[in-house]
């Protein structure tokens, strides 16, 4: 008896396959400048990292940032420091962000993502999202820290 093969839904595409989403590591992009993609940017009012309610300070401060680090490849990217010598801007496990975080992925229809990628823009600032092929889908501001909450910053 053979089986007949699985139906499969239709991917977006802007949404890879969780087996498309690979580490920068294991890229051959090192060389390649990052391109961003704004296309699923959360709107959903009421959480915390409303694009709908940033301020002009926080406009110019992505702007700044997105400009800036478009100048630089991956491979430059990945080797960004914090002043602690930890890695500026890496992958996080979805399992381990705050639990909100994750119920926007499922409402959006993104909780096949495992791992997202996150920006350091400044020393409490992130800029969330996922990788695919080079580009980085933008999904979240987080000026507070709080979709991967930590100790208490300054």
């Amino acid at each position: 008896m053979t089986r007949s093969p699985k139906a499969r839904s239709p991917q977006s595409p802007h949404r890879p396959t969780p087996k498309a989403i690979q580490s920068l590591a294991n890229e051959d992009g090192d060389y390649e400048h990052p391109l961003f993609s704004l296309a699923l940017l959360s709107r959903v009012q009421g959480h915390h990292w409303n694009w709908e309610d940033l301020t002009p300070a926080e406009s110019r401060e992505i702007l700044d940032f997105l400009t800036a680090v478009s100048k630089k490849s991956w491979g430059q990217i990945k080797e960004d420091q914090t002043e602690s010598g930890k890695p500026q801007h890496h992958y996080h496990k979805v399992k381990d962000l705050c639990k909100e975080a994750q119920t926007l992925l499922q409402e959006g229809e993104l909780d096949d993502l495992t791992m997202l990628y996150r920006f350091g823009v400044s020393r409490r600032a992130r800029l969330w999202g996922y990788l695919h092929k080079g580009t980085f889908h933008i999904l979240w501001w987080d000026p507070e820290h709080r979709v991967y909450p930590t100790t208490a910053r300054s």
